[in-house]
């Protein structure tokens, strides 16, 4: 097997994990959210920030995932085009 068809490979398996981890989870906020921007009353509970903490760690691994499936693509493709 060759090893280009194997990094491409892996390259589409990283991203179609991170899509999904960013459609699951949501793109990654880049404003933190500390209780000001919406009105809640007595503010958000330890369990919700914990939750909002969770979700936009696994979106930023959703598209740290995308961005290096995306450079592994590349490199394949521009060793191809060279042969």
């Amino acid at each position: 097997m060759n090893i280009l068809y194997v990094i491409n490979t892996i390259g589409l398996v990283l991203d179609f994990s991170g899509f999904i981890l960013i459609f699951t989870y949501g793109v990654p906020k880049s404003v933190k959210l500390k209780g000001r921007g919406f009105i809640m009353r007595g503010g958000a509970s330890e369990e919700e920030k914990d939750k909002i903490k969770y979700f936009d760690k696994l979106s930023k691994i959703g598209a740290a995932l995308i961005v290096i499936g995306f450079v592994l693509q590349v490199i394949v493709s521009s060793i191809q085009i060279r042969r």
